[in-house]
């Protein structure tokens, strides 16, 4: 349970501030070249500082500002609970202080963000680090989400909810998939029926339990009346048909259009992409499995240098043209906006993270050894391997034996869920820590050296002591720290599922795995969110949004893959590696005993015995045939899930109860709302209560520091 203890004495000292927002007092420019500023340009900026401040304050906002690096002035801002309670009734009628980064009546606000809360950090660390049966067992209790909620917003633990959700449901994967394992039964028609049938309960019973947490935090319906969108440019505005009141509208059609014309850019990126992790795979093979030239001990590694070098660049350019693209499209709020944006990015993802297995799967094995024969006969692994050794008379032998890897399949997924996660987990966590921790013992160094070279100077402004030098110093820190960002994190698990429910028929201990390191995601991603993440500004929500149709398509096309790699392979019969060395089925006459299989049986009369084209054909029949039947099962399931767990249940109820007294007392909660509307107008500095010097009018220098700045010799 996350409890927050009362304050320890370095806590007690800092000051109670909800956010900070950074202005920029002085131009950067200037800053830089050290020369004085025109009177002119500071008097406009202390003005528009004056209009900033004025406008937090109407609000019912305590503010108060000191003088930060560079030329910029930090606002500390403060809400009492009153004011805080009647802004959440009132949010309807009154828009708040409407500043955001960058706006036009406050152009020079250029960043803001809520602290860290030290003390529910370190509760949240201490409850979450402790290990016991009951955690291990049932992960995150409902208490703990609730925490969550109350501290950094629904989105935040929304996540966070999923991702303890998700963990608990991988218990009996992980179980399956090591009794599969245990058997040495990959490619079991049994465990990939099994399988499906799982995923298919997790995501209907997620819903469900997302549906109720919507209903316990009061955010039912809140998807309907979203954030707008800044960028959002409506085409024209008209009366709405049923409100009456004028209403922005950009057409359907309109987006529509933007989309298609949108499709061959994304068109031009996957043939991009995919020629280049064709080719690097080609190049993987050859040079690992074929050349025996001069330096063969180095020649493997060109094909991940190609890897390395052109799919991150590819990759960062397709990210910066999604956004344009999506922005492009014109969605009127953040909602849509954002699921946009999540299935171009993540799409182009699942890409490069899928290919490698794909190409192994319906290529490299099917067609492998007919592919390299047939460059060999026509010279072109000659050239390449003159190319690759430098030599110009290098000659390939008559005779060239290739035979298919077995353990190739294997082996990839074992780096995806295995070594991938691994690499994930030291790389969000780790290295931030670690790169921090150097970059603050090299300003120490470089702070100690500068205070034993030179006095102190008194130039910088107002001197800070004590404390409050300690608090503005942790928020310079914090301010340092990236915006998190949920997409990466719901990646990493749309990711993970998507190995499990669409591969891990080749190697049935995948789910263990995935059920392993979710034990260690749900710490580590606290420990990411708390010391490597700014603190996220709280976001209303009520599902996980677009990751939910992302994981859907994700399932129907595991019922593709979990058909047809059954259909297709089988474990070597007299290999040393048992499960680990995979082949083509051998159907010949139709049937054997290696292919003694629901799949097998079903379409064994569609084959060619010794055509790998008639095998993939077949196998892709039985895939199609298997998706129409997950349809009558999808729905059986999500009848069944429903029935059980939602009608009748406590949300259920609490839903149209409030549904019926929405119904009754809608007059009386207009007028309620008048009625605080009134009160909101009562003024600010009535109500408020100065808790901390830190807060004193007479510490308050961002005016002075701009102003300063142009009487500087």
């Amino acid at each position: 349970m996350i409890a927050t203890r009362g304050p320890s004495l370095g806590d007690a000292r800092e000051p109670d501030v909800d956010l900070v927002i950074k202005f920029e007092g002085i131009p950067s420019n200037f800053v830089a070249s050290k020369a004085r500023a025109p009177a002119t340009l500071l008097q406009a900026r202390a003005t528009e500082l004056e209009r900033l401040l004025e406008r937090l304050r109407s609000v019912r906002l305590q503010c108060t500002t000191r003088a930060g690096p560079d030329g910029q002035v930090l606002i500390f801002v403060r809400v009492n609970n009153d004011a805080l309670r009647q802004a959440r009734w009132n949010e309807r009628n009154v828009c708040g202080a409407g500043v955001r980064i960058h706006c036009s009546e406050f152009p020079h606000v250029i960043d803001m963000m809520p602290l860290h809360d030290v003390r529910f950090d370190r509760a949240w660390i201490q409850a979450w680090s402790n290990v016991s049966v009951t955690t291990v067992l049932s992960g995150i209790s409902d208490e703990d989400i609730a925490h969550l909620r109350d501290n950094i917003g629904e989105h935040i633990a929304l996540y966070f909810a999923f991702l303890n959700y998700y963990f608990k449901a991988l218990a009996p994967a992980g179980t399956l998939g090591l009794i599969f394992w245990a058997c040495g039964q990959p490619f079991s028609a049994m465990y990939s029926i099994l399988l499906v049938i799982w995923a298919t309960i997790f995501l209907e019973m997620w819903k469900i339990r997302e549906r109720a947490l919507a209903v316990r935090w009061g955010m039912t319906g809140v998807s309907r009346h979203a954030t707008r969108n800044i960028s959002f440019q409506p085409s024209a505005v008209v009366k709405d048909k049923i409100t009456g009141e004028p209403t922005e509208v950009f057409e359907e059609w309109r987006r529509e259009m933007r989309i298609i014309a949108s499709l061959p850019v994304i068109l031009i990126f996957i043939v991009l992409l995919l020629s280049i992790l064709t080719l690097n795979f080609l190049a993987e093979v050859i040079t690992a499995e074929i050349y025996d030239g001069p330096g063969k001990a180095f020649v493997p590694l060109i094909p991940t240098v190609l890897y390395s070098t052109c799919i991150p660049l590819i990759m960062m350019t397709w990210n910066v043209t999604a956004k344009l693209l999506t922005k492009w499209e014109n969605h009127a709020t953040m909602r849509a906006h954002n699921g946009s944006l999540t299935l171009k990015l993540f799409g182009m993802q699942s890409l490069v993270t899928y290919a490698g297995l794909v190409l192994t799967a319906y290529v490299y094995i099917p067609y492998g050894e007919r592919i390299i024969l047939e460059l060999f006969r026509r010279g072109y692994l000659t050239e390449i391997f003159r190319f690759v050794s430098g030599q110009e008379h290098f000659l390939m032998p008559r005779k060239l034996k290739f035979k298919i890897s077995p353990q190739r399949l294997h082996s990839q997924l074992f780096a995806l869920c295995v070594s991938g996660q691994v690499m994930n987990t030291v790389s969000e966590v780790l290295l931030p820590i670690g790169l921090r921790l150097l970059t603050q013992l090299h300003q120490r160094w470089t702070q100690r050296r500068q205070t034993e070279s030179q006095p102190l100077s008194s130039e910088s402004g107002v001197a800070h002591q004590g404390s409050e030098a300690e608090f503005l110093a942790r928020v310079q820190a914090e301010f340092q720290l990236p915006v998190y960002d949920t997409f990466v994190d719901y990646a990493e698990m749309a990711t993970q599922l998507g190995s499990i429910i669409l591969w891990s028929v080749i190697w049935p201990l995948a789910p263990t795995i995935g059920l392993i390191n979710n034990f260690f995601e749900i710490r580590s991603d606290t420990v990411k969110l708390i010391m490597n993440m700014r603190r996220p500004i709280p976001l209303r929500a009520e599902s996980i949004g677009s990751w939910l149709n992302v994981m859907a398509l994700t399932l129907r096309l595991a019922v593709f893959t979990n058909a047809s790699l059954v259909y297709l392979f089988e474990t070597h019969a007299d290999s040393e590696s048992g499960a680990l060395e995979t082949v083509m089925r051998t159907y010949a006459g139709g049937k054997t005993s290696t292919a003694d299989s629901i799949f097998a049986r079903i379409t064994s009369h569609f084959m060619s015995p010794d055509s790998a084209g008639g095998t993939l054909a077949a196998a892709f029949l039985c895939a199609v045939l298997c998706d129409q039947l997950f349809g009558i099962v999808q729905l059986f399931v999500r009848y069944i899930v429903k029935k059980y767990m939602w009608e009748n249940s406590e949300e259920d109820f609490a839903i149209r109860k409030v549904e019926h007294m929405n119904r009754v007392a809608f007059v009386e909660r207009l007028q309620s709302s008048d009625s605080s509307a009134t009160q909101l107008q009562t003024p600010y500095a009535k109500h408020l209560e100065l808790t901390h010097e830190f807060w004193d009018a007479s510490k308050d220098n961002g005016l002075s520091t701009i102003l300063g700045a142009g009487k500087r010799d």
